[in-house]
């Protein structure tokens, strides 16, 4: 058995920046990656945007900007660390030899090649953590954190032939990410499923904002085409409009004329937009009619236009048929300002921490805060776990082992079912009906589980039960919040209210989910 000051579940940003802090801390770490690292992750296929304070965009414009857009149900402690050590994150890239262009908000990492940033970022983060003596398992699936006395003391884990294998630790940090590839529309990785938030509620940690997920406006959808996210800037001129030629958005984000501000600012009302006219029959397009300077764009300066440009469209085509996908959930783990859990020795960072973003994130902002939470978890995580006397327990590790050989449910042949489940009723538009027909399933589903055994490593070798854990927080999260707030709305509760300005948090009692509502101005 394999023994590490700090074992890492997640191989993205948040993970790779955690595995460099911890190393270099001097401590002995390992990470571990459902694919290769960081290839599997969020991070691979992001736009490569990171917002932190500039001289143009100062700290406390910053701070207020990302609780305004997330409708001041923010943990104010986790915004204020993201703005005030993101200013750190050009120097941290640049110290992994990543090259970025600095714009008036923060920084873009440089396309070498015709392809998402994220993967080059990925390739020399791998390196640069390999040189560091960080020991890398890749193709690896945690299946659940290991317990001694309320304190997790190591990872039960398997590899890609299906073998089972521990890991102990004195520090434990899960930096999984989210979980919108639970829905059948998403443009996440295939293994960004919630697991790290059902392993940490199973051991004790809890979580809040399940019910806030974030749907991108603009995934293409267009027969031909491949299916990609048309991430901004957009050409100028481009528009939203339905099969009419109505411009959507001119009805309900009249204060933002510009497609790139809308899509950046006001993410949440955009999807808003598209949803209703779909719901009322009418699809939705990126018009690109009008758009100018089409001869001019670049692999450098608009990404996605440049996609669209190589796969032979112009202005001259019109319109690309689009629709929202699943892009970001803003609810997981609790922590404190050291990324500290409820559980002695487990921390968490990324997307798998919930509070930071609130009811809708601010784009830029995951970036920046997968670097600059990972490293403050990677830090402390280090500092903690050398400062411990003697090595890891083994023996619950051993016995846990034993048991797992035996008793494990996975059920790839779910994964579509409860895909539509979240589409139909955790999507942009939600109503009570939708939410306890979800919940309906759900139940069903579990039952299912129950009677089925194991699926092989093509699928991931995925939990399912951690998964329905996931979808039936979301779920109850959402049928509870009796409002419509950032990305989640509410078609019986329309409109914002006050009283529900705080957090539904979410705990586990034995295999019981259990909910209570923590009001913001309790916490202040």
């Amino acid at each position: 058995m394999e023994r590490f000051d700090v074992c890492i579940v997640g191989s993205g940003l948040a993970g790779m920046s955690g595995a460099y802090e911890a190393a270099r801390a001097g401590a002995s770490v390992c990470l571990m990656g459902k694919g290769g690292v960081g290839k599997a992750s969020a991070t691979s296929m992001s736009a490569g945007i990171f917002t932190h304070p500039t001289e143009g965009l100062r700290e406390e414009e910053l701070f207020k900007a990302t609780i305004d857009i997330g409708r001041n149900v923010n943990d104010e402690r986790l915004v204020r660390i993201l703005v005030t050590n993101g200013r750190t994150v050009p120097e941290f890239l640049s110290e992994v030899g990543i090259t970025y262009e600095t714009k008036p908000s923060g920084i873009t990492l440089r396309r070498q090649r015709l392809m998402f940033p994220g993967v080059e970022l990925a390739q020399l983060m791998r390196k640069v953590l390999a040189d560091l003596g960080v020991v890398l398992f890749e193709r690896c699936v945690t299946e659940s954190l290991i317990l001694e006395r309320k304190r997790c003391i190591g990872t039960l884990n398997f590899d890609k032939n299906g073998n089972a294998f521990p890991i102990a630790s004195h520090s434990t940090i899960l930096a999984t990410g989210g979980f919108c590839a639970v829905f059948g529309d998403h443009d996440n990785p295939s293994g960004l499923v919630g697991d790290g938030i059902a392993m940490g509620l199973r051991a004790g940690a809890l979580a809040r904002d399940l019910e806030f997920v974030q749907f991108f406006p603009i995934g293409m959808k267009q027969e031909g085409f491949p299916p990609f996210v048309l991430f901004p800037p957009y050409a100028n001129g481009a528009r939203i409009v339905n099969e009419k030629g109505d411009d959507v958005l001119r009805k309900r984000v009249p204060e933002e004329t510009d497609l790139t501000r809308a899509v950046l600012l006001q993410r949440d009302k955009v999807c808003q937009a598209i949803a209703f006219e779909e719901d009322r029959g009418r699809k939705c397009y990126l018009d690109l009619s009008n758009a100018t300077g089409w001869d001019k764009i670049d692999m450098e300066t608009l990404n996605s236009m440049y996609q669209l440009k190589t796969y032979g469209f112009s202005p001259s085509d019109g319109k690309v048929r689009i629709r929202p996908t699943a892009h970001h959930s803003m609810g997981g783990l609790v922590i404190d300002e050291c990324c500290q859990t409820e559980v002695i020795g487990l921390y968490a960072a990324g997307e798998v921490v919930g509070g930071l973003h609130g009811a809708n994130r601010r784009g830029g902002n995951a970036l920046t805060e997968a670097v600059v939470f990972g490293r403050i978890a990677g830090r402390i995580a280090a500092e903690r776990a050398m400062g411990r006397q003697g090595t890891p327990s083994t023996r619950l590790l051993d016995d846990e082992l034993t048991m797992k050989e035996t008793d494990t449910t996975h059920l790839s042949k779910m994964r579509k079912a409860i895909g539509e489940v979240c589409t139909k009723s955790l999507g942009i538009v939600r109503s009570r009906e939708g939410l306890v027909n979800g919940l309906e399933w759900v139940n069903r589903l579990r039952q299912e589980a129950r009677s089925t055994s194991e699926v092989s490593m093509e699928d991931g070798k995925k939990d399912i039960e951690n998964i329905l854990v996931v979808v039936e927080g979301a779920l109850n999260s959402a049928l509870l919040r009796q409002e419509s707030r950032g990305s989640h709305f509410r078609r019986d509760f329309p409109v914002e209210d006050e009283r529900w300005l705080g957090h539904v948090e979410v705990s586990m009692s034995e295999s019981d989910l259990i909910y209570s509502f923590v009001s913001k101005k309790k916490l202040t």
